[in-house]
């Protein structure tokens, strides 16, 4: 006989404050951005008033923007996907949040050095069929995040 016990679920506790780290990297047009913007449509219309800050990076990173999600929804549409990806140069930490969301394949191509995110969760999505599953589990899981393969 198989016993398999059902694990408690929590309500999940909305973020304040969001900040979306959106990989613009050559490799981002692999990823189906379409949807990747469809689940950030969702989730953002479901935090209701939460403030949402946009770091957009390649193999550096743009100055983050605040404002309403229209803007930003803009600025992600517009960014050109070029240049290579540099994980190392993503420096949140100082950034307030109370969730980040990582929009990436999680492939690094340009330099070392790891992300330094705030102190919160990392949730990782991607939607590239190629991607570095392992190392955005790992960003993710550590932090109290989760990785979400959209694939």
């Amino acid at each position: 006989m198989t016993v398999s016990p059902r694990a408690g679920r929590q309500p999940k506790i909305l973020p304040k404050r969001l900040l979306v780290v959106w990989d613009a990297s050559y490799s981002a047009r692999l990823r189906d951005r379409a949807k990747e913007l469809q689940f950030l449509d969702a989730y953002v219309q479901r935090l209701g008033n939460a403030t949402v800050s946009l770091a957009v990076f390649r193999n550096t990173m743009e100055a983050v923007k605040s404002g309403n999600w229209a803007d930003l929804r803009k600025a992600i549409e517009s960014a050109s996907l070029d240049g290579a990806t540099s994980f190392g140069a993503l420096d949140l930490g100082s950034q307030p949040a109370d969730e980040v969301l990582l929009i990436s394949d999680g492939l690094g191509t340009f330099g070392g050095g790891d992300p330094r995110f705030p102190a919160c969760p990392v949730i990782a999505i991607n939607t590239a069929q190629a991607a570095d599953h392992a190392w955005l589990r790992g960003v993710a899981e550590p932090r109290g995040g989760e990785y979400i393969d959209l694939a």
